[in-house]
């Protein structure tokens, strides 16, 4: 005769079962919020490079320099300018007079795995509230300057934690491109004085430059001191005027480190920092320390999961760029202990914004 299970079997079944779903599910999900926030920060952040890149055909403008995304010097605000740009491009819902109107409250950063230090995010530029929910900050391109922007993905709701729902991004500034001024001269014809099938050429007349193009590289070169918008040209990079005081990185990075059968190595992707003036900065500089150990490039030890919330740091040479938490995966799985996994994987987008560094 079969034995049936007791009572209090079936409820120890169902406790074990409760149990495990207790440590899984939080992970899991938490997991599920940090890549859905994280691609929708990617897809809006790529929407707005897109605009941006199309902006002079829609405004029906000459070029970019042209358009309300761009100034020569700082302005007293912003309503003309990013303002105009939120309105028309971003389907801003509402206007806001102070990011506080956006933004919550206070927002925080995590230190060794846990939510601690209050976190200040760094305001500038037109603020308003997108119709899908989302807040952003946005400054126009100054001279030649980064558009910086801050977004929180879901409003003033939480978690309110820097690199989950508020991120910070900037984006690569537009150059100008060098014109050679010696093949624009234009041949006037006096057709009143033509003899036959010869033609008088006039001399055309002496212009200055600055009266029909101000920001031109000809006008640039009457100017006894050039101002920022002639830094930009490569005539200028090596005058004093032009040169920077310090150097600065800025720009996004994601970094995947994995472990599949004791083998570990290092990826760099989406790789966009840059320095100042305009020169990428190579990965092979860049170093990752993850649980006191470094990684980078030429060398990768060994790497296993220290836990399911990983603190990495990116580093270019002794300077930090940017701290960020990603989440572990060891065996495919959230980690929940050595139960003979054989793979341990993290992955961290860095978000680095004019932070200082030596000058090369």
């Amino acid at each position: 005769m079969k034995r049936a299970f007791t009572l209090t079997e079936v409820l120890i079944a169902v406790a074990i079962v409760g149990i495990i779903a207790a440590l899984v599910l939080p992970k899991a999900i938490e997991s599920y919020q940090i890549k859905t926030m994280e691609y929708g920060f990617n897809r809006e952040v790529q929407t707005i490079e897109d605009s941006l890149n199309s902006l002079a055909v829609s405004e029906n403008k000459a070029d970019f320099f042209s358009t309300m995304m761009y100034l020569d010097s700082e302005p007293e605000n912003y309503d003309s300018s990013s303002g105009m740009y939120l309105k028309k491009y971003l389907r801003a819902s509402k206007m806001c007079k102070t990011p506080e109107d956006c933004f919550a409250d206070k927002y925080y950063e995590y230190e060794a795995g846990k939510k601690r230090t209050e976190y200040k995010p760094d305001y500038k530029g037109a603020c308003a509230v997108l119709k899908n929910g989302m807040s952003i900050c946005l400054t126009p391109q100054i001279a030649n300057n980064y558009i910086a922007g801050v977004l929180d993905m879901n409003g003033k709701k939480g978690p309110n934690i820097a690199g989950r729902d508020l991120r910070e991004f900037g984006i690569e500034a537009k150059t100008r491109l060098g014109q050679n001024q010696d093949t624009e001269g234009v041949i006037k014809l006096d057709w009143e004085n033509l003899v036959g099938d010869e033609v008088i050429e006039e001399d055309p007349p002496e212009t200055d430059p600055c009266d029909t193009s101000p920001n031109s590289l000809a006008c640039c070169k009457t100017k006894s001191s050039p101002t920022p918008v002639c830094c930009t040209y490569n005539e200028f990079k090596n005058h004093p005027n032009c040169k920077e005081d310090e150097c600065t990185v800025t720009g996004n990075v994601r970094v995947v480190l994995r472990d599949q059968n004791h083998i570990s190595s290092i990826a760099y992707q989406m790789n966009t920092l840059k320095y100042n003036n305009g020169k990428s900065v190579p990965t092979n500089q860049l170093k990752l320390i993850v649980n006191g150990q470094t990684y980078s490039s030429n060398y990768c030890p060994r790497f296993t999961c220290n836990g399911s919330m990983q603190m990495g740091r990116l580093m270019l040479g002794s300077t930090t760029l940017s701290n960020y938490t990603a989440f572990c995966f060891r065996g495919g799985f959230p980690y929940l202990g050595p139960f003979g996994a054989t793979e341990s994987q993290a992955s961290w987008t860095f978000i680095v914004y004019k932070v200082k560094v030596p000058c090369n």
